[in-house]
């Protein structure tokens, strides 16, 4: 088998800076062009091959039972799939609609949950009665929940129908109950009632920023800060004092000198893709209008558009400048051959069409991230513990 020279930790620390600045300059150059590039090539064999290293560290939980090493990972493949299924459906236009209690935000934060827990709790009845806790918290408060609001047409008081699952009883709700504001004769979305998530900000962070950027950048930060504690490393501080610098430089210089314009085919498969998170945070930070012409051109949009293409460029650089944590020259020939393989098939597909490639690959994107949550958490305990005023490293439960 090939194998990579070694590095020291100082070494690889130079060599993240180095590709850091790599990536900030190809991100300045062509923003929206290197992250469709980065996601589509880099992204998958990031997602086997890490997951691959995650199955050997036990992802991070510990078990006083081998056997129950495969209870976390059968839960997160389990909610997973029942996460992406409908879109995977919509691949065979076959439509399907889940429970909002198994949606989206319910299943994530009942992971995210799950991974504190295992983390912070090591003996089994604590984390049985979390966990159950959890659970019922989930279900119970159901932070998918849709609610309509409107003026009530005798009291003059804002009312609200949650039962949005009952399309009888909602159209009902609106008839009966919502006041014609503007006395024109219609109820009409937007005036006369609104419709939209009672816990908007939980489900905007679980749903839209977690997966994303806060994985690809916060989450790869606290990787890095916590392994230069850990060393003591000068230079794993430094690189990430640069990782910081980095992500702010695309907002705060926007090198107006390089000219930019996304090309046709760039926005073809951002716009099927990855539209709506820009859309999103233009949304939530007041960055001007939503319109897809705006989030392309604007001089905020390309902002944006360059902060992303970094921060995930970086993170999958990241990622496979570690050869020490991946071990590609340890792994057996069958399962590099098997990584291979299904890369090179999931490149295929971005390259046959972009939006086919990122729904069939949604789930395994999605275990990537959800497989890393012990780590994340070990990495801030990790920190925590070693900014402890106290000077005494916390005792797990």
């Amino acid at each position: 088998m090939f194998r990579f020279p070694t590095l020291s930790t100082q070494q690889i620390d130079y060599l993240n800076m180095g590709l850091m600045i790599i990536s900030l300059i190809l991100a300045y150059i062509l923003p929206f062009e290197v992250f469709l590039f980065s996601y589509a090539v880099l992204g998958p064999l990031h997602y086997l091959t890490e997951i691959s290293w995650l199955h050997q560290k036990k992802y991070y939980v510990s078990v006083q039972k081998e056997q129950n090493k495969w209870i976390f990972p059968v839960v997160v493949v389990l909610l997973s799939i029942i996460l992406t299924i409908d879109n995977i459906f919509s691949l065979f236009n076959i439509p399907i609609e889940l429970p909002t209690a198994l949606r989206g935000t319910n299943i994530i934060l009942f992971l995210f949950g799950l991974a504190f827990i295992l983390i912070m709790l090591r003996r089994n009845l604590h984390r049985i009665v979390a966990i159950s806790a959890l659970t019922v918290l989930c279900l119970v408060l159901n932070i998918e929940k849709q609610c309509i609001t409107c003026t009530d047409e005798v009291s003059g008081k804002t009312i609200e129908y949650c039962d949005l699952d009952n399309k009888k009883g909602s159209s009902n709700f609106i008839q009966r109950r919502c006041k014609d504001v503007d006395n024109n004769g219609y109820l009409e979305p937007g005036t006369d009632f609104e419709q939209g998530y009672s816990y908007y900000p939980a489900v905007i962070l679980l749903s839209a920023y977690i997966p994303t950027l806060i994985h690809v950048y916060i989450f790869t930060m606290l990787f890095m800060l916590f392994g230069a504690l850990k060393s003591r490393s000068r230079s794993g501080k430094a690189a990430v004092v640069l990782l910081i610098v980095c992500g702010a430089l695309p907002f705060l210089f926007d090198a107006s000198f390089i000219p930019y314009s996304i090309s046709k085919f760039a926005e073809e498969r951002y716009t099927v893709s990855f539209l709506d998170l820009n859309q999103l945070v233009f949304e939530n930070f007041g960055l001007g209008s939503t319109d897809a012409g705006n989030v392309y051109t604007s001089r905020a949009g390309i902002m944006l558009g360059r902060f992303i293409a970094f921060a995930y460029t970086y993170h999958y650089l990241n990622w496979f400048s570690k050869t020490s944590i991946i071990q590609w020259h340890k792994m057996p020939v069958l399962n590099l051959s098997v990584v291979l393989i299904l890369w090179a098939a999931s490149v295929g597909l971005y390259l046959y069409d972009y939006k086919t490639g990122l729904t069939a690959l949604l789930l395994l994107s999605f275990l990537h991230v959800f497989m890393e949550f012990p780590l994340n958490f070990q990495s801030l305990r990790g920190i925590l513990e070693y900014v402890n005023p106290f000077g005494k490293k916390a005792v797990p439960a």
